[in-house]
């Protein structure tokens, strides 16, 4: 078989192994899966999931093609690879279901690519061993390449000064210099088992956490995975080496790493491009070394460069605290924009402090169905008194800082600034939940939730829809993904969007309900709820929306947002035209905000950051309802909307403590500032803690293990180190919270 037909056979069976295995993977997860039915993927992955089963057999057969001469080989290859094709006919990728059909799917995704390796593996000898001098020769080689093409371009993007420069090309030296001491630990027959362990690290490390799983089955296909990828290495490594051809790729790999941040998911794109130019430079220099040293001299230089400057500069930031706070965001700075720095950080992460934290976060992510405790459910009777109209107008995404009655430099939302001329507006708003799937929850439960989506059953927790029910009103609701799983059917409701296959669109949604406006004047009360989808980050990339172009924000986000406001706009004037409007609770908010480009990153759902985590939030009241009332100061948070709903009418909050909202009008304002809060990531194991009155944020990050804190005033919050003491009572706080959680709701174990 000619060596060129076989290394591209090799890597497309291992690239389709890896994307199926990958997709498989998502599909497990209940709320990757909404995602995936969502389509919130790229349009490449897109293009895969609809060319998964012809692209398999394509592979087919050109690999029986390729093995005909093989004879037994060939035959049982050609068995399996029909077999397998008759099931994924039977059962297409894209109709795989969470749950542990989906979870073996991504272990039996890997079997083809161990079918091939089995059917061209020939009996040769072991490739020629390296000599030392030549793979450290290639180890150094390969940590200076990686240094020009993913350090040098960021530092230019970024503006990072030489101290970045200089503190990365450290890490990838210490870096390459330890893949180099674990080779000569594990070469000739182990070198394989060398492979593997660094192949299981890094799926079971770094990839997975990225996709929030964790545990045994998380070890088992990382161990899986790394098998069948070391069997590939194993194969490439009996073939003559083509360094043109890995250099080449390892290029295009940089190239494209600075594109995938708008469509990565939580950088995970990133770092499989970081890992796989770094196992192609160093196969590339292995081949071909370009220079040869002498193994003492070269290690002593890179001992005196790699452990006496990370000393230094440990004991320069000891002795200096300012330098050593300076030096930390210019290096968190630098590695937002460089995914090879970023990843290597991570790599010599595992072995840092908060070990202990962030395990403790990981056990309290995702939860089994069964983990989860409900509380006792409420029954409440109807109170005396007319009702009045409710609405509650959610945008998807909307961010703070947009709203010009936040921020007197926007401009595209004179409607909603108009409104909230008119109403009260809470300047420290915040969701506690970065992600639609607890956010929106929260909402109607009026407290924390445990983290685990969809929770079922959710009635023991809606307060929001038990009040609704116990005072008669008719819901009009557009009934999302999160929606359909946690409201029950009740009597007089009529869903908005009917008709809408996804992406529900703010206007068309107030168009209908402009339409049914006539019918309030008479009969019950009514609850209108949306969730507007047009700012979501997959509504815009794919339909790619250009818009006005104003410096400083961004202009497709600015763009639709006027549009949304001018829809917006109009419902308010219909409401008073109807004469409605003295006659209703108003509430627009937002789930969560959004990242749009701040640190390098798109998307909420993986972090909590104060762009996500801040939201708009205005009320307005009729005078007859506001009669003794008094707003609440301090931190607001959306869990506070159902108990606010509560006291308006008339009604004690539903749930007391520190896990429940708190009414945000009240007859008597709480004289003490509120406790700390808990923020967390709707997907990843990232939890934080808003605290001192809602300037402050802690964040603790299970993924890149990291500890972060904002001060929240700023106008544009850069990250920076904890203080001691700050740092310690925001983390007793988490822990605190977090077991509070486990107390009321069940947890782990």
């Amino acid at each position: 078989m000619r060596p060129l037909l076989s290394g591209a056979l090799r890597a497309g069976w291992t690239l389709w192994c890896l994307l199926s295995s990958a997709f498989a993977l998502l599909c497990h997860d209940p709320v990757s899966r909404a995602w995936v039915e969502a389509r919130f993927y790229p349009d490449w992955a897109a293009l895969f999931v609809g060319f998964h089963l012809p692209l398999f057999a394509a592979l087919t057969c050109a690999s029986l093609a390729a093995l005909r001469p093989r004879g037994r080989a060939a035959a049982a290859a050609g068995a399996f690879y029909a077999a397998a094709a008759v099931l994924l006919f039977a059962r297409p990728m894209p109709l795989l279901q969470s749950g542990a059909g989906a979870l073996a799917a991504a272990f039996l995704f890997w079997l083809p690519l161990f079918v091939w390796e089995s059917a061209v593996h020939e009996a040769e000898p072991e490739p020629l061993e390296a000599d030392a001098e030549r793979m450290l020769s290639a180890a150094l080689a390969s940590a200076a390449c990686a240094w020009a093409l993913f350090s040098l371009p960021a530092a230019w993007r970024q503006g990072g000064g030489p101290l970045a420069l200089a503190w990365s090309l450290v890490l990838h030296l210490l870096l390459f210099l330890l893949l180099y001491a674990l080779w000569a630990c594990a070469r000739g027959r182990f070198a394989a088992a060398g492979v593997w362990a660094a192949l299981f690290l890094v799926f079971w490390k770094l990839v997975f956490p990225a996709l929030a799983f964790f545990g045994a089955a998380s070890a088992a296909l990382a161990a899986w995975a790394a098998a069948a990828l070391t069997a590939a290495w194993a194969g490439a490594a009996r073939r003559p080496a083509r360094p043109w051809l890995q250099l080449s790729a390892a290029v295009l790999l940089a190239l494209c790493a600075p594109w995938l941040a708008r469509r990565d998911w939580g950088g995970l794109f990133q770092t499989l491009a970081a890992l796989a130019s770094w196992a192609l430079l160093a196969a590339a220099f292995n081949a071909r070394p370009p220079f040869r040293l002498s193994l003492r001299p070269a290690l002593a230089a890179a001992l005196a460069f790699g452990v006496f400057f990370p000393v230094g500069a440990t004991a320069l930031a000891w002795l200096k605290p300012s330098v050593g706070a300076k030096m930390e965001r210019v290096l968190r700075a630098h590695a937002e924009a460089d995914p090879s720095f970023r990843a290597a950080r991570r790599v010599f992460g595992l072995w840092a402090g908060d070990g202990d934290l962030f395990a403790f976060l990981r056990a309290r992510t995702n939860l089994p169905a069964g983990a989860v405790r409900p509380p006792e459910p409420r029954v409440l009777r109807r109170t005396a008194g007319r009702k009045p109209h409710i609405f509650l107008i959610a945008v998807d995404s909307l961010r703070q800082d947009y709203v010009g009655a936040y921020n007197t430099a926007a401009r595209s939302t004179p409607a909603m600034d108009a409104f909230a001329a008119e109403g009260l507006l809470f300047r420290r708003a915040f969701t506690a939940y970065a992600g639609t799937g607890l956010s929106e929850p929260s909402i109607w439960a009026g407290s924390l939730l445990p983290h685990r989506q969809p929770i079922v059953p959710f009635a023991p927790f809606n307060s929001l829809e038990a009040l609704l029910e116990s005072e008669g009103y008719r819901r009009w609701v557009s009934m999302g993904p999160q929606l359909r799983d946690a409201l029950r059917p009740l009597p007089g409701d009529e869903p908005l969007d009917k008709d809408a296959i996804a992406d529900f669109s703010l206007c068309r949604s107030l168009g209908e309900v402009e339409r049914r406006l006539p019918r309030l004047k008479t009969g019950p009360p009514a609850f209108v709820y949306t969730r507007a989808e047009d700012l979501h980050f997959s509504v815009m990339e794919r339909e790619e929306e250009e818009a006005l172009r104003r410096p400083g924000v961004d202009p497709a986000y600015a763009g639709r947002l006027a549009e949304l406001d001018a829809c917006f706009g109009r419902f308010i004037g219909k409401l008073k035209k109807e004469g409605l409007y003295e006659d209703s609770v108003l509430i627009l908010t937002s789930d969560h905000g959004d990242l749009l480009g701040e640190g390098r990153r798109w998307g909420h759902a993986s972090t909590v950051r104060p762009e996500v985590l801040k939201v708009p939030l205005i009320l307005r009241v009729p005078e007859r309802l506001r009669a003794g009332l008094s707003a609440q100061e301090g931190p607001a948070f959306l869990i506070d909307i159902a108990p606010t709903l509560y006291a308006l009418l008339g009604r004690e909050p539903p749930r007391r403590g520190r896990l429940a909202g708190r009414p945000l009008l009240a007859r008597a304002v709480e004289p003490n500032p509120r406790p700390p809060q808990l923020v967390a990531s709707s997907f990843n194991p990232v939890y934080g803690v808003v605290s001192g009155d809602g300037r402050f944020l802690y964040e603790a990050d299970a993924v890149d293990l990291e500890i972060r804190w904002y001060d929240l005033e700023e106008r544009s919050s850069k990250a920076r180190r904890p203080p001691a003491g700050a740092g310690a009572e925001a983390k007793a706080a988490l822990r605190s919270i977090l077991l509070e959680l486990d107390r009321t709701f069940g947890g782990p174990g």
